[in-house]
C-alpha cells in the first residue's frame, strides 16, 4: 500500500499552491504534514483523495493513477475541511446514515468508533447542537470507521480536549501497521512524539525531503 505523488503541481489562477511535489507515503507509516496556514497541507490532502486535479504530474495509489477516470480512491477515509452534516439528525443517526451507503459496518462498530472518539455522551443529541470539539470528533469518526487503508486527517485534534486527543492517537497507532495515516496541522505539539515521519511544507512545496 503506497500514495506516489510524481512532479504534482497544482495551479490555481496565476498561483501555484503546490510545486514539484515528488514523494511516497507508505504503509505501516504515521506522516505528520506542518506548515503554516496556506503552505499547501490541505491542497496535499485533497491531491490525494481525488479532490483536486494536478496541472501536470501525477498520483498513483496503488499502481492505479489518480484523474484518469471519475472515481476517488477505495478503502480511503477522509476528513477535510468542515465536515458537512444534518443537522437535524443526531451524531450516531449521521453515522448510521453515513455507513448505509456502503454498508461495509454494522451498529456495533458505529457504537466502537463513537467510544474510540469519546462521542458516547453526546452521541444522542442533534447535530446543531454540536461544540466545534464534539464535530471534530464526528469527523474522526466518520473517517474511521470503515476500516480505511489510507487515513486522511486535516487538523483533526482542533478544540478536543486532551483526554480524548490521547485515546484517539492510541487508536491510530493500533492500526497503522496496516494504513497510511497522514495528519495534517500547523501545531507542533499535534504530531511530537508521535508521528513517524514529520513533512514540512511551506509555500506549497516540501522543504525536508
Amino acid at each position: 500500500m503506497e500514495i506516489k505523488l510524481i512532479s504534482y503541481n497544482k495551479k490555481i489562477k496565476e498561483d501555484y499552491v503546490l510545486k514539484d511535489i515528488n514523494y511516497t507515503f507508505k504503509q505501516g507509516n504515521i506522516y505528520g504534514l506542518i506548515g503554516k496556514n496556506g503552505s499547501g497541507k490541505t491542497m496535499l490532502l485533497k491531491a490525494m483523495s481525488g479532490f483536486l486535479r494536478p496541472s501536470n504530474g501525477k498520483v498513483i495509489v496503488n499502481d492505479q493513477e489518480l484523474y484518469l477516470k471519475e472515481e476517488f480512491p477505495k478503502d480511503m477515509g477522509v476528513m477535510i475541511g468542515n465536515c458537512e452534516y444534518i443537522k437535524d439528525m443526531t451524531g450516531k443517526d449521521n453515522l448510521k446514515y453515513l455507513a448505509s451507503l456502503l454498508k461495509k459496518i454494522d451498529d456495533d462498530r458505529i457504537n466502537e468508533v463513537i467510544d474510540i472518539v469519546n462521542l458516547t455522551d453526546e452521541k444522542d443529541k442533534l447535530v446543531k447542537k454540536y461544540s466545534l470539539g464534539m464535530k471534530q470528533k464526528l469527523g474522526i469518526a466518520q473517517a474511521i470507521m470503515e476500516y480505511p487503508k489510507i487515513l486522511l486527517l486535516d487538523e483533526p485534534f482542533n478544540g478536543i480536549d486532551n483526554e480524548s486527543v490521547s485515546k484517539i492517537k492510541k487508536y491510530l497507532y493500533s492500526i497503522k501497521k496496516d494504513t497510511i495515516i497522514i495528519i495534517a496541522t500547523h501545531y507542533k505539539e499535534d504530531i511530537d512524539n508521535f508521528c513517524d515521519i514529520i513533512i514540512k511544507l511551506e509555500n506549497g512545496t516540501i522543504i525536508n525531503n
